[in-house]
């Protein structure tokens, strides 16, 4: 059979299926794919679980508090490891005949909420591992996940025959690593990427049989290179001790009198980005002013050489009132204190968009826009709060609750907790136990 397009139902994009396809369905006696490929995988991953989440719940068959990677509000029934795959219970009481009025999912979804699932994946042989899931002949791990053989490893996913170490993805047979990325076969090696065999080093990329490296890239069979440059070992071994030395006897000193010996990261004044540039002021906002006055570096971008010749204030406010003339024309942006070039165009496809879903025009540069979007965003920061619930409504008499809350009923509910909400912020902040029976 030749090979064939078809558009996927769920996201309309074509796709080809091919004609050796075409014979391996007819092997397993099934139907070509209605999805594209993408939306085939994006489907089966979403009843895969990997992240490090487990939750507290008690087993449905005993009451035992147990570590389960459904939570609490999730419909499934759980049971605890041992007495899952224990003969305290029969599988087959749950068999039922099938019923040719309703649809086969929905079927499939009944049994599946009716029959227990285990709380959590993980063989008997691990030993101090309760929180590892999908992992087998683990010793003393933590939120390890998709694992095996591993023994002292913790926050890491997919790693086999490794010890001692964190942060790890996609790796094995390491030894005293931390923070690699689909690396093999290593000791002390830190802070890499596809690496393989490789001995007390840190900061590699696509490195094999090197030993004593720093911030180097696809080296083969080196020792002592730092940064792509090659020393003795005996010049190696003379020369780090020293430089370490040197760095605290002749520390960096910025306008500030901040002090910068070894083990300190790289004073800001050494980036080639001005300070508003960064990912910094999106979670630490200064005005220009202060940025100078902190010793930081700022860059005023120019304005754009192109004079406005339409307000973004005088677009109409409809996008059926909007011609094809508005891509010739340069808008200038509504925001008086734009940060960007002053000035934006409407592309092509951009218009086409807006409408399509009838949107209206942008009044702010991409740039502004960007901005207001991160100003939504949580700062990277935790307060100490107490649950602002009290009773039947908020401290503020604002909101009103729709359910007594059992833990606390008409009292002040007494939970603490932290929180990236200020308390100088409007939102009203519940606890996790009031918010969910608010939302539940």
């Amino acid at each position: 059979m030749k090979s064939k397009t078809k558009q996927c139902q769920n996201c309309k994009a074509k796709f080809i299926i091919e004609s050796e396809d075409f014979e391996f369905y007819k092997k397993i006696d099934v139907p070509e794919p209605t999805f594209c490929p993408d939306c085939r995988a994006q489907r089966r991953m979403a009843f895969r679980k990997e992240g490090p989440y487990f939750y507290k719940r008690k087993c449905d068959a005993t009451g035992k508090d147990l570590i389960s990677f459904f939570h609490p509000e999730s419909p499934v029934k759980i049971y605890d490891q041992k007495y899952w795959w224990s003969d305290k219970w029969d599988a087959t009481k749950y068999g039922r005949d099938y019923d040719f009025n309703k649809p086969f999912f929905e079927q499939f979804k009944e049994l599946f909420l009716n029959v227990p699932q285990i709380a959590i994946s993980r063989d008997a042989q691990s030993v101090n591992s309760d929180y590892c899931a999908s992992s087998n002949f683990m010793k003393n791990c933590y939120l390890v996940n998709n694992s095996s053989y591993n023994e002292d490893v913790s926050y890491s996913n997919r790693v086999l025959e490794s010890k001692d170490s964190l942060d790890l993805y996609l790796s094995n047979k390491l030894e005293l690593c931390y923070q690699n990325i689909y690396c093999s076969n290593s000791y002390k090696l830190f802070f890499s990427n596809h690496c393989d065999s490789c001995v007390e080093s840190a900061f590699l990329y696509d490195c094999r049989n090197c030993q004593n490296c720093f911030g180097c890239t696809n080296l083969r069979n080196k020792k002592y290179h730092i940064f792509n440059k090659q020393y003795t070992k005996k010049e190696y071994e003379e020369l780090i001790p020293k430089i370490r030395k040197h760095m605290n006897k002749m520390p960096y000193i910025d306008e500030k009198g901040r002090i910068y010996k070894y083990g300190e990261f790289f004073p800001f004044k050494f980036s080639p980005f001005g300070y508003n540039e960064t990912i910094a002021n999106e979670y630490f906002p200064l005005a220009k002013q202060q940025t100078k006055e902190q010793g930081y570096n700022w860059y005023d971008r120019p304005k754009s050489e192109y004079q406005p010749t339409v307000k973004a204030s005088d677009l109409p406010d409809h996008i059926k009132d909007v011609d094809k003339s508005i891509l010739k024309e340069n808008i200038e942006c509504d925001n008086k204190d734009c940060q960007g070039t002053g000035v934006f165009k409407i592309i092509p496809k951009e218009f086409k968009f807006y409408q399509k879903l009838n949107i209206s025009l942008p009044r702010l540069c991409p740039d502004c826009r960007y901005r207001e979007r991160v100003k939504k965003t949580n700062p990277l920061k935790l307060w100490h709060r107490k649950c602002q619930c009290a009773g039947h409504y908020s401290d503020n008499k604002v909101y009103k609750n729709t359910i007594e809350h059992p833990h606390h009923k008409d009292k002040h509910c007494s939970n603490e907790f932290e929180t990236t909400y200020s308390p100088d912020r409007k939102e009203i902040v519940y606890c996790e136990k009031c918010y969910n029976k608010e939302v539940g």
